[in-house]
């Protein structure tokens, strides 16, 4: 993405409309991760329910959200390609792989 935003780019005149092309293009590179789980637990009990192993089965729920959090938000990997069909036709056209690009970040 890079290399053809870049292509682009330099057959654009200075001014607003490259600016505004670039700015659009940094925006299209950021990477944003959204997790959303709901749960919905029905059940009924009484005052003699021993409630042990269902705080178990709980907190061990949580961990498991955790840890998936923990998966998605610190990953160094991110899949940048936008166009996964046009890619993969175009190596497969020019007799390369079907690989798709990886690119290394940071998370802050």
């Amino acid at each position: 993405m890079n290399t053809e935003a870049n292509q682009i780019s330099n057959h654009l005149p200075d001014g607003k409309g490259k600016h505004k092309f670039l700015e659009h293009v940094s925006k299209c590179k950021q990477s944003a991760v959204q997790l959303k789980i709901n749960i919905s637990v029905r059940a009924s009990s009484d005052s003699s329910d021993d409630t042990v192993d269902l705080d178990a089965k709980i907190y061990g729920l949580y961990d498991q959200i955790s840890q998936s959090f923990q998966v998605i938000t610190h990953s160094d990997r991110v899949f940048t390609d936008m166009d996964l069909n046009h890619q993969q036709m175009k190596q497969s056209l020019s007799g390369g792989s079907n690989e798709q690009t990886w690119n290394n970040i940071n998370w802050n």
